[in-house]
């Protein structure tokens, strides 16, 4: 089983063209309220990503396998990656995490989402993670990883309903060479890096601050308007080109929030 992810920080540097050029870093969080698993079934239903795995994998599909999935699609929470290295687990349980990241990459290539390396790592690994890349070490992955339930109590996840209806811009602009792009994917991986710093010291709200600040900076390079949500110290959304959660961080979580209609509260377990 593996779980959905949110990226809190550094998202859209762990995808390519950048990630193979430059120095990546992500932050981001599992979030044990959505899951993905894998049974060996009768009555196989056509699956483009499992059609995909076995491809990759050189193997013939043998139509024996069914997904159980409740991380909601279209949503920013890397669902797509996630049920692909579910799979790859399925067919090659041998397979070393670094194996499995890698041939998940090649799934995403297969078909055309050309997805990042944060979102299996955000799947597979509770708690919150910080995961580098380096150019010169392309498919090796330094992860830091902290389970920190104090955080969790200041932060809330929030469903807007709302679903992706187009691809992101952002690393078509990069690979054009536009340099406004580029800039901003630097300063977000900067900002992980520091981010990671903040939320080792416990330095909730600075962490916030700025990871609204990057998700703000992403937006423009998006080219879409940012969700307006008032009270938290600092609040993005997630996935490519919007996405429908908010992961909010308040310096005193709200017990009862007047929502939108359809917006609804995602309460992370407890312990």
């Amino acid at each position: 089983m593996m779980n959905a992810r949110f990226d809190l920080m550094g998202g859209w540097t762990d995808a390519p063209p950048y990630y193979l050029e430059c120095p990546a870093a992500v932050i981001n969080l599992q979030l044990p309220q959505f899951e993905v698993r894998v049974e060996r079934s009768e009555g196989y239903k056509d699956n483009m990503i499992i059609d995909a795995c076995y491809k990759v994998l050189g193997i013939v599909n043998d139509r024996s396998l069914k997904l159980v999935n409740t991380i909601p699609r279209s949503a920013g929470l890397g669902g797509s990656s996630i049920v692909a290295a579910e799979v790859v687990k399925k067919i090659k349980p041998m397979f070393t995490e670094r194996e499995t990241i890698n041939t998940v990459l090649d799934v995403e290539e297969e078909i055309g989402t050309r997805g990042g390396w944060q979102d299996v790592i955000g799947g597979m690994y509770s708690g919150i993670k910080l995961t580098q890349t380096s150019p010169d070490r392309v498919g090796h992955y330094q992860i830091e990883r902290i389970k920190d339930e104090e955080f969790l109590r200041h932060c809330l996840l929030i469903d807007t309903g709302i679903r992706r209806e187009k691809p992101s811009p952002i690393m078509k602009k990069y690979a054009q060479g536009d340099k406004f792009t580029k800039s901003v994917l630097d300063e977000i991986r900067d900002n992980a890096l520091r981010g990671w710093e903040f939320l080792k010291a416990k330095q909730y709200f600075a962490f916030a601050s700025l990871m609204e600040q990057s998700w703000r900076l992403v937006c423009v390079a998006e080219e879409i308007e940012p969700v307006e949500f008032d009270g938290p110290v600092g609040y993005k959304t997630a996935g490519a080109a919007g996405g429908g959660f908010i992961f909010a961080i308040y310096e005193n979580r709200p017990e009862n929030l007047n929502l939108p209609d359809g917006w609804k509260v995602c309460p992370f377990p407890e312990g």
